[in-house]
């Protein structure tokens, strides 16, 4: 009898406890990403349950952008290229949890011929912390960035998560937004710096990123066209479109600002 109230108390417990993480779901918008990633990351292990059992990534995605996405955050979809190949959509503000949102998008992309995933980006720019986040998983993953026509990538979007893709194209009529990173409300040379280092180090000059970040405010913000991406080395297109700057060339905006 007295082990029968034991298990009666230990389910009523087990009741209340879940009954606590979904109130922290609905109630998202009110608590800070900390709380709402504990929760998540304690439901993560129901969720590759059921991605294991059948339910397949589609789902479990769905699971993340419904519970784990907190209303400033990035919102990543699923879409098709003409081709039939599967990509994700990253749009909105980066804020913190989107670099674990991003690595379960990535579980249901296709890659493609030449062997990486694609991710189409329209976003204002955010948290540059987690865009390093995101950054990293792009990096084990291999990623193609693009920005499509009438979209836009700015401040940590551009400076950041664009420059990191593998190959990365500003499609005609899509723009770039440059600025200083700033920490406190003033631009930060520090910051500034670590940001070019993560742009040369996926194949960006120094001098294609850094004059933006010296030399315009971080309120305020340079545009560059398709055209104006691809004359400063921003973009590194597949050899086959013939467009952009080949790998070990001068930018010729580049040239030009150094030449004076």
């Amino acid at each position: 009898m007295c082990r029968a109230r034991q298990v009666r108390r230990a389910k009523s417990t087990s009741i209340r406890t879940q009954d606590n993480a979904i109130e922290g779901y609905t109630k998202l918008g009110r608590r800070p990403d900390c709380c709402v990633w504990s929760n998540v990351t304690a439901l993560l292990g129901v969720a590759w349950t059921r991605l294991a059992s059948g339910l397949g990534p589609l789902m479990l995605l769905l699971l993340l952008t419904a519970y784990g996405r907190s209303s400033s955050a990035m919102e990543f979809e699923i879409i098709r290229a003409p081709d039939g190949q599967r990509l994700v959509m990253a749009k909105g503000k980066i804020a913190a949890g989107d670099a674990d949102r991003l690595t379960v998008a990535f579980q249901s992309a296709d890659r493609d011929q030449w062997g990486n995933k694609g991710m189409r980006l329209w976003s204002p720019g955010g948290s540059v912390a987690e865009a390093f986040a995101m950054v990293r998983v792009m990096d084990r993953v291999r990623v193609n960035t693009i920005v499509p026509p009438g979209m836009y990538c700015a401040s940590a979007c551009s400076q950041i998560l664009f420059v990191s893709g593998f190959f990365r194209a500003v499609l005609d009529g899509g723009k770039l937004g440059m600025h200083a990173c700033a920490q406190g409300g003033k631009a930060s040379e520090l910051c500034n710096e670590r940001i070019a280092t993560n742009a040369v180090a996926h194949g960006v000059a120094h001098a294609a990123v850094m004059p933006f970040m010296r030399y315009v405010g971080p309120t305020d913000m340079l545009w560059l066209s398709a055209p104006d991406a691809d004359c400063w080395g921003l973009t590194r297109w597949p050899p086959e479109f013939r467009r952009g700057v080949e790998p070990g060339n001068i930018a010729p905006c580049v040239r030009r600002a150094i030449s004076g």
